[in-house]
């Protein structure tokens, strides 16, 4: 015959009735309350991290879409005491992440602009008070967090979407910038958002600048053709008509003045060739 032994399970600890010299029934009350409030607080923060990875998670797979970060908002700057509207603008999320004018002019901050733009989007989302604390943390991962990673998937024609309630990403433009994202996210959110967000990311230091050597000077780039220039651009083009390649406002702004100019030239040209 097997034996068998059952583990009862540990019963809780006993309320400790140590006396303490000097120190009173009351006091002892009051460390205890505060101890389990204390307990009780550390539980709610670790179910908040819980939520606030959840909710990055959320946001990175929403906001990565060419579309939604390419879309001008049209937001309201406002006196701060009379709420009068001061000005209308319009602007991306490219445009907010890059500090890129209207929110920085002459490289100064537009501080009601950044508030009116905070709002509209927010507005846009469901979120009617973006005063409000909740809406403040929320858009501070928004900025912080979210925006900069669902960028940089973006441009690297990375596809976010949330299965089973995690980031799961797929695609990419075969780069190594696209590889390495993709790894990142396999080890997590916090992993990738962590490299995107980072200092230095988007650019090394200056010649001369902190330890070591400056870097030697770039090698002179090799001449390239206005033919192979215009092949690779109308390949460029084709590929975001489909939607199979993503496009930044500074880029959208090359494609209006080169159809501009396009059409100055096609119109010349059949001019020229009526007279002829």
């Amino acid at each position: 015959m097997i034996s068998r032994k059952i583990r009862k399970a540990a019963k809780p600890a006993a309320v400790s009735t140590v006396a303490i010299a000097g120190f009173t029934i009351e006091q002892q009350a009051s460390l205890r309350s505060a101890v389990t409030a204390a307990v009780g607080a550390g539980r709610k923060a670790i179910e908040a991290d819980t939520a606030k990875g959840a909710a990055t998670d959320k946001l990175i797979a929403a906001l990565a879409c060419p579309a939604l970060l390419a879309h001008r908002f049209e937001f309201q700057s406002r006196d701060r005491k009379s709420g009068n509207v001061i000005e209308t603008k319009h602007a991306s999320l490219y445009e907010y992440a890059r500090k890129a004018a209207p929110f920085y002019v002459g490289g100064k901050q537009q501080p009601l602009r950044l508030t009116g733009f905070k709002a509209a989007v927010l507005a846009y989302a469901g979120i009617n008070d973006a005063t409000s604390a909740a809406a403040e943390k929320a858009w501070s991962n928004i900025k912080g967090h979210a925006l900069p990673t669902a960028i940089a998937l973006a441009d690297n024609t990375i596809a976010a979407s949330m299965i089973e309630g995690k980031l799961t990403l797929s695609g990419g433009n075969g780069t190594a910038v696209a590889k390495g994202l993709l790894e990142l996210a396999k080890q997590s959110t916090s992993a990738l958002v962590r490299k995107v967000t980072a200092k230095g990311t988007n650019g090394g230091k200056a010649p001369g600048k902190g330890k070591g050597k400056a870097p030697a000077a770039p090698a002179a780039p090799a001449a390239v053709s206005p033919t192979e220039v215009l092949r690779a651009a109308t390949a460029y083009i084709k590929k975001v008509a489909a939607g199979e390649e993503a496009i930044t406002n500074q880029r959208i702004a090359f494609v209006k003045a080169l159809a501009r100019d396009c059409a100055a030239i096609i119109k010349a040209e059949a001019a020229a060739a009526a007279k002829a």
